[in-house]
Formats: C-alpha cells, structure tokens, sequence
C-alpha cells in the first residue's frame, strides 16, 4: 500500500514540478524577446525585473525538487530536456499555424478585447524573432538530453562498481 501511495505522491510532485518548470519558461520568454531589441523600440514594463526573477526562480526550483525527486542528477536533467522539447514544440505549433487559425480557435478571446488586441500586437511584432526563441528551447533540450545521458552513463558505471568492490570504491576518470 505504502508503494502505490509513494508512487501516487511521486507521480504527482513530478506534474507540479513539470507545471512549474514550463510556466518559468514561459515567463522567460518576453524577456528574451526584448533583449533583442534596443531600448528605443518600445518602454520597458517596470515589473520586467520581478517576472525575470520570478520566472527564473520556478525554473531553479522545479529543476532542484526533480533533482531531489529523481535522486540522480542524469535522470532529472534528462527530465527537464522532455519538458524543454515539449515547450518547444508546443511554440513550434502555435508558430506554424499563424495568427488567424489561433484567433478562430481561440474564439472566447473575442469577448476579451484588450487581450485580443494585445495578442494580435504581440503576434505581429515578435512572430519574427519567436523562431529564435524556439531554436533555443531545441538548444536547451538537446544540452540538457546529452548531458543527462552522460550523467546517467558515469553513475550506471559507478553502481556497478559499487556492488562489486563495495561502496568505499573510488572511480578515477
């Protein structure tokens, strides 16, 4: 019983850590957009800085539960690399299918006047420089795969070293 609950629990910290980790890249987003553009373009929001850190705080704190979660360094970053192509791809999507499919399916925005306009604002200033942002989760996905797998690889190795010398062995690279 105390395993099907554990696994339940586990299960479910790794969908709010998953929920966490994707809404702090989410957030990071608009900043990386307006990095790209000088100070000129348009005023700065001033709560650029508060979402900046906020956004960057769920990502550290999502990545540090999973690592505690996983117990494994390579299993976790390999976690968060599914996670990264996820968001991604989803952009990839929204991306591909323009601003008009998105509009018609998105049809309760029509209520919402502001939020409509200010996405219709958004969708045609920023579509261009979103595909930079899309390379970069793809980026960050493929780093945090590869680095996973190594990590994952270096103490596969060591485990079993352990079970033949004992823990006390040291690994030398």
């Amino acid at each position: 019983m105390t395993e099907k609950k554990s696994a339940v629990i586990a299960w479910i910290i790794g969908w709010i850590v998953a929920v966490i980790y994707i809404t702090g890249l989410a957030f990071l987003v608009p900043f990386a957009i307006i990095l790209l553009f000088p100070p000129d373009v348009f005023i700065l929001p001033p709560n650029l800085v508060k979402l900046t850190l906020i956004s960057a705080g769920l990502v550290v704190a999502s990545a540090v539960i999973l690592m505690l979660q996983k117990k494994s360094m390579g299993d976790a970053l390999a976690s968060l690399a599914a996670m990264t192509f996820l968001v991604g791809i989803i952009a990839a999507i929204l991306a591909l299918f323009g601003q008009h499919k998105i509009m018609s399916f998105l049809g309760f925005l029509g209520t919402l006047k502001p939020v409509a306009e200010g996405y219709i604002a958004y969708w045609a200033f920023f579509v261009p420089k979103v595909w930079a942002s899309i390379a970069g989760y793809f980026v960050l996905g493929i780093i945090l795969w590869i680095t996973g797998n190594r990590l994952r690889r270096e103490q596969h190795k060591i485990s079993w070293m352990q079970k033949i010398f004992g823990k006390r062995v040291q690994i030398f690279k």
